[in-house]
């Protein structure tokens, strides 16, 4: 059954647990890193520690992810080809493609294949999802490749869902000879029975995002909120739409176009969101190679 907690109810049980173990919790909730419990007794940290960790797992799947296994796509050949078909959709007149501007593009530093996303709240989650990430390079990566180098093909592209009128996300296809697939499957399923990430039931789908209208979103809600010009409230309003795109013209037109043939894959990260490096990838926590 899914829960129904609330940013209020969730403060609101913090404080009973408070009371009833006689110990002080400062709330630092949602944004902040952590809780920090204040008593005169160790029997009182122990209790609220019980409880907060019983409540935490009630509220988990309900907090905006933190971190994500990823592969990067980030090779100079992947980028000039994102930029060629970049470029070859935007030089059309609006009258073509219909709500499609540059601000759906992914940012090309960070085109990248999602492995699946986690919620890693305490330093403890996070020194295990590093230290399984390392196991899988010796247990799964390694046996699956033998010394072979992962390559694949980036060509086509395809829409999620059905109606590609109503788009929100535009991908490019991954195809490979099967171990891509196996090994991606195999670390997901080691990180799902570890508790650290939920399973997916058809495995993992092998794309590369390259358009998306939460891209949009989050760029237009960045622009807004630095314009002084704009009405505080209208930007609350903005900011709550995501608006679809018709993709049909542009799958007519692109849908076998070929980003990389022969892409060898090197690495896989365990990246923080929202955290960068100098070469505009998202920053890893942890990483093992190819």
């Amino acid at each position: 059954m899914r829960s129904c907690l609330t940013s209020r109810k969730i403060k609101s049980k913090i404080k009973t647990i408070a009371k009833e173990s006689r110990s002080g919790i400062k709330v630092l909730l949602p944004k902040k890193k952590f809780l920090q419990i204040v008593a005169f007794k160790e029997e009182q940290i122990k209790y609220s520690e019980m409880r907060l960790s019983t409540l935490l797992l009630q509220i988990k799947h309900k907090l905006p992810f933190t971190h994500f296994i990823s592969i990067p796509f980030t090779d100079e050949k992947m980028l000039k080809s994102f930029d060629e078909f970049r470029r070859e959709v935007l030089q059309e007149p609006s009258t073509v493609y219909s709500n499609v501007d540059t601000l759906l593009f992914q940012n090309p530093n960070k085109i990248h294949l999602t492995f699946g996303i986690l919620v890693l709240m305490t330093d403890e989650e996070r020194t295990k999802a590093a230290r399984l990430l390392q196991q899988c390079r010796e247990e799964i990566v390694k046996p699956f490749l033998e010394n072979r180098s992962l390559v694949v093909d980036v060509k086509g592209i395809d829409v999620m869902h059905r109606d590609a009128s109503k788009a929100h996300v535009l991908y490019a296809k991954i195809q490979d000879n099967g171990l891509l697939q196996t090994i991606a499957n195999q670390i997901v399923d080691r990180f799902s029975k570890a508790e650290l990430m939920g399973g997916q039931k058809d495995g993992v789908k092998l794309h590369v995002t390259l358009m998306n209208s939460l891209f949009r979103q989050r760029k237009g809600k960045r622009r807004r909120s630095s314009d002084n010009n704009i009405p505080q409230n209208a930007e609350v309003k903005e900011k709550k739409r995501r608006e679809c795109f018709d993709a049909r013209e542009i799958l007519r037109r692109f849908g076998d176009f070929t980003f990389v043939d022969k892409l060898h894959l090197t690495e896989i990260h365990l990246s923080k969101v929202s955290f960068v490096d100098k070469d505009g990838y998202y920053s890893p926590m942890e990483k093992i190679s190819l």
